[in-house]
């Protein structure tokens, strides 16, 4: 992975802060990625070595309070939509495709929903959907359910969560990778025995906690709330790529969105849980960008 591509800064026009990383080729097709929750521009799933990765410019960003970027008071899902207009602006970039994997999913359907003259597809991985369908909390493990809950009636409460779990991911990294592991299914598990990976999604997270846990956990607030936008007004395409055992992300939300959204195509991996369904990056970008 190279290191002198992972720490660019881009001064948005009301002078905060957006950090952003670049990966693949320069000369590939233009990808914004947006990271997971408390992650960073560091969530990285490709090797540079992978010959796949030469057809992509590849740019993830940190969401404000994350890794570099500034915090934003205030800020909204559409908020983001104008922060990542301005730095397509900055990188030249006329027409791109954009993903989100967890948490990222609602930024990256956000900025199909502003931006369809600049944005040619989208992808959601594990992608959360809006927590107003009937069953939305179904299946979800409780503590998820109590954030969730928390987000919507309580968000102060979010904020000692987060603190607790800053802690945990700030903390002994063996240690932290046990107790993030621990909750999990036994394919996420398996998945996040190879070291690489481990590495890589331990590495993005304690970045995204640079700053504290302020961002992450109005992160966590905003993604749980209204969005402020109609899933049924998106007129981009959008893959949906979702896990039958992932317990993070249920499959019911990745079928609401294939139901609700005007035009998808849908990837259920009926194998794979909410980290191990990383494993079909490549193909979730040789697909979007077909």
């Amino acid at each position: 992975m190279r290191q002198e591509h992972q720490n660019h800064l881009f001064r948005l026009a009301d002078g905060r802060a957006l950090g952003y990383a670049e990966y693949g080729s320069p000369q590939g097709s233009p990808v914004l990625h947006f990271h997971s929750a408390g992650s960073s521009r560091l969530e990285h799933p490709v090797r540079d070595d992978d010959p796949r990765t030469t057809a992509v410019r590849l740019v993830v960003v940190d969401r404000p309070g994350h890794g570099l970027s500034s915090f934003q008071k205030q800020r909204t899902l559409l908020g983001w939509a104008r922060d990542v207009n301005q730095l397509a602006d900055h990188l030249g970039l006329e027409q791109f495709a954009v993903t989100g994997w967890s948490s990222g999913g609602p930024y990256a359907l956000a900025c199909a929903y502003a931006l369809p003259e600049r944005i040619s597809k989208a992808a959601t991985m594990a992608g959360g959907a809006p927590l107003t369908y009937p069953g939305a909390f179904q299946g979800l493990p409780l503590p998820n359910r109590i954030l969730a809950w928390s987000a919507r009636s309580v968000p102060w409460l979010v904020y000692q969560q987060r603190r607790i779990l800053g802690k945990i991911i700030t903390g002994e990294p063996s240690r932290a990778l046990r107790l993030l592991t621990s909750p999990l299914p036994a394919v996420d598990q398996a998945f996040l025995e190879q070291a690489e990976v481990a590495e890589m999604i331990l590495r993005a997270l304690r970045e995204g906690y640079r700053q504290g846990t302020r961002g992450p956990a109005q992160d966590d607030v905003i993604t749980r709330q209204g969005w402020g936008f109609e899933l049924r007004e998106i007129r981009v395409r959008v893959d949906i790529w979702q896990g039958g055992q992932d317990l993070n992300v249920p499959r019911h939300a990745g079928e609401y969105l294939r139901a609700t959204l005007p035009t998808t195509r849908s990837f259920f991996r009926p194998e794979e849980g909410h980290f191990s369904l990383l494993k079909h990056w490549n193909e979730m970008l040789t697909s979007l960008l077909e």
